[in-house]
């Protein structure tokens, strides 16, 4: 389900809402070809939106921890239709502010749910995907992301469309996409990593790295460093949205691949309610280049530093990276190499 049709459900419900009896009757059910009880909601009385989740009791693990976050809580619903052997979990909005983010929520962990083959499963996946919920509001802004957030994911898409997803396929591509999460490169391909830097016209001499880390080529048979400059415009050039946009297409294929980007989209802060506030700025390409980082290269690592000292951030000159510089060629000889291993 689109988020755009989640946020029609929403709305329809809401103007029902003078005239309700009262109850939970405001609710439709979600994916009725799944077993999984699931459906949205709207509390009558704080008018709060939910996700509505109806498992059996003995489904769900008495020691199971709860997830709340900025933004919405997880608790038991009375619904009339319960009896003893069965319980509702509803995941509830707290925060109006947080609505958009709560629509993709409900959108990603209805999803997830509905494929549960048990009532068990179900109760396991609706909290491991809050959890991972209750991460991403601890990382991002419920706006949507920053300036250079944008810059920096586009550029992970640039790599991903037109270098990796050609040559390894979908699945393959879209598995080494690391940057959304903890890892320290953007791209982890088996034993060669890729480390995406992208920059503007008025930037491109600099790079911004963020951790001592970053650039350490320890445990890796090859690191790369991608620098991608580009021109940013308002009005001109392709937007975010559009690159997000084609690279679902470019994974439209494999079902794997599609579910794996959208779930690395959320992890790097990406969400479909946000995409009108990134369709002005666009995006040209000015040059990009590979250097591979190796003994020599103007770095600063862990082994560096001196004991006490850490979570570093320097910025690097482009021009001191040349002599380290590798042919397109020569790049991805080194990662496909490192693939096919």
């Amino acid at each position: 389900m689109l988020t755009q049709s989640l946020e029609e459900i929403w709305r329809s419900l809401e103007a029902e809402l003078p005239g309700s009896p009262g109850g939970y009757a405001l609710a439709r059910r979600l994916h009725p070809e799944s077993p999984r009880d699931i459906r949205v909601a709207i509390d009558p009385v704080t008018h709060s939106r939910m996700l509505l989740v109806r498992i059996a009791s003995s489904a769900l693990d008495p020691s199971a921890e709860f997830p709340r976050s900025r933004g919405f809580e997880l608790r038991f619903v009375p619904l009339i239709d319960d009896d003893s052997w069965h319980v509702t979990l509803g995941v509830v909005l707290s925060r109006p502010d947080h609505a958009d983010v709560f629509t993709s929520l409900v959108v990603d962990v209805a999803f997830r749910v509905s494929r549960s083959l048990t009532d068990r499963e179900a109760a396991i996946e609706l909290i491991g995907r809050l959890l991972r919920w209750q991460a991403f509001l601890q990382r991002h802004q419920p706006d949507g992301l920053g300036v250079e957030e944008q810059r920096g994911l586009y550029g992970e898409l640039w790599f991903l469309r037109y270098h990796l997803i050609p040559r390894l396929g979908p699945r393959n591509a879209v598995s080494y996409w690391t940057g959304p999460g903890s890892s320290n490169h953007d791209f982890q391909i088996m034993g060669c990593a890729v480390e995406i830097k992208t920059s503007t016209g008025k930037q491109h001499q600099h790079l911004h790295i963020v951790s001592e880390r970053q650039l350490d080529d320890t445990g890796t048979v090859a690191l790369l460093l991608f620098h991608l400059s580009l021109d940013e415009r308002e009005g001109a050039g392709e937007t975010l949205p559009a690159m997000v946009g084609a690279v679902r297409v470019a994974v439209a294929s494999d079902q794997l691949a599609r579910e794996e980007y959208e779930s690395q989209l959320i992890e790097a802060g990406y969400l479909d309610p946000h995409e009108s506030r990134y369709s002005s700025r666009g995006y040209s390409l000015r040059q990009s280049s590979f250097y591979r980082v190796r003994t020599g290269f103007p770095r600063i690592v862990e082994q560096d530093l001196r004991p006490g000292v850490g979570d570093v951030r320097y910025t690097l000159s482009v021009a001191a990276c040349e002599p380290f510089a590798v042919s397109e060629g020569e790049a991805q000889s080194l990662w496909e190499a490192t693939h096919e291993s």
